[in-house]
């Protein structure tokens, strides 16, 4: 055999050796918690730190907005650095940002990413992560796998090690009152929760009374105060404060262009869930003349909140077009996945 087919033997070799896509591994903290009650989601959380801290492949970490968290969830938050160390000893380890905040076709960071790297059309990908769809429905797994396989690579799959979303079980008919608020708040924009059960279930989260502290009283709803910190100029901080001063609900807001936010993490203590404190932030937030964009991954829970604004508020297509006046046009739009925009009027 001549050196130059050697040559092209190992370069293919190398080429070949499998990479592994790890997709917004932060909405498996405290996302989970609130999606699959806490011990169901420590038992997800660690069958995917379990599958990605023992990878001796080549990886790419997809961060999302919710990575932040990963510090006080270390189990996760120590496989997802091994695996990226794991990365760089096969030839490639990176950590990316690609979510709804760096553009509503995320997916295609990724992609552009992965096409970069001139990869064999046929080496072994696998994607894991939070959230998966089984249905296929939605999912920022789902998304990541289906942009690979747009680019060509034969050798897709999705580990069983992936954190499956309730929502995405194939059942339309099943009812998620157990799960969300009665309201259908978006938890896929979703949940930052009030303790930290990996370190110590009773440690309330130490930056609420600083941020607490700095906030101002905007509204009333229902029985409870809403208060606003609003010290960053990208994003605005709410809670929900009882008739005793205690918060119960904590809300993150992120500005977009001029006059557009989205919804980024909200929670509410399970003793007012069901009060319709989700649909009232929103109406506030409407009340206040910007417009809220929608995230890009549907789920029941946020059809259910924004089919409610549609019969509120103005809800359009964020392409354009005429505004919603129907529950068909609003099934069309929200079924295609399309990013919604609601308007006080």
């Amino acid at each position: 055999m001549k050196m130059r087919e050697i040559l092209n033997l190992l370069e293919r070799a190398t080429t070949l050796i499998p990479l592994m896509i790890v997709v917004h591994p932060g909405s498996g903290c405290g996302s989970a918690d609130f999606n699959l009650g806490r011990q169901d989601a420590q038992i997800a959380r660690n069958t995917l730190a379990s599958f990605i801290s023992s990878w001796e492949g080549r990886t790419l970490i997809v961060d999302g907005e919710l990575s932040d968290e990963l510090p006080r969830y270390p189990v996760l938050g120590a496989a997802v650095l091994a695996a990226f160390d794991a990365g760089k000893e096969a030839g490639f380890g990176a950590r990316i940002r690609a979510d709804d905040n760096t553009g509503d076709h995320w997916s295609r960071i990724v992609a552009k990413k992965i096409a970069s790297l001139g990869f064999d059309k046929e080496t072994p990908i696998v994607v894991t992560g939070v959230w998966y769809f089984r249905d296929n429905s939605a999912g920022c797994v789902n998304a990541v796998y289906s942009a690979v396989r747009a680019l060509g690579f034969v050798n897709v799959t999705i580990s069983d090690s992936a954190i499956s979303d309730p929502d995405g079980d194939g059942d339309e008919d099943q009812e998620y009152e157990h799960q969300y608020a009665a309201e259908g708040i978006v938890t896929e924009i979703s949940v930052i929760p009030p303790f930290d059960d990996d370190v110590n279930s009773t440690r309330r989260d130490t930056s609420w009374p600083e941020e607490i502290e700095q906030s101002h009283r905007v509204a009333q709803l229902g029985d409870c105060d809403l208060i606003l910190n609003d010290k960053d100029r990208s994003r605005e901080i709410y809670f929900f404060l009882d008739a005793w001063g205690n918060p119960v609900g904590r809300a993150r807001v992120t500005k977009l262009k001029p006059g557009f936010v989205r919804v980024k993490h909200i929670w509410l203590d399970p003793k007012i869930r069901g009060q319709n404190y989700g649909f009232q932030f929103y109406s506030y937030l409407l009340e206040t003349g910007v417009a809220i964009v929608s995230d890009s991954d549907h789920t029941p829970a946020s059809k259910k909140l924004w089919q409610r604004l549609a019969d509120t508020f103005v809800v359009r297509p964020q392409q354009g077009g005429k505004p919603i006046s129907n529950i068909d046009e609003f099934y069309h739009a929200y079924n295609a996945g399309k990013l919604l925009v609601a308007k006080a009027s």
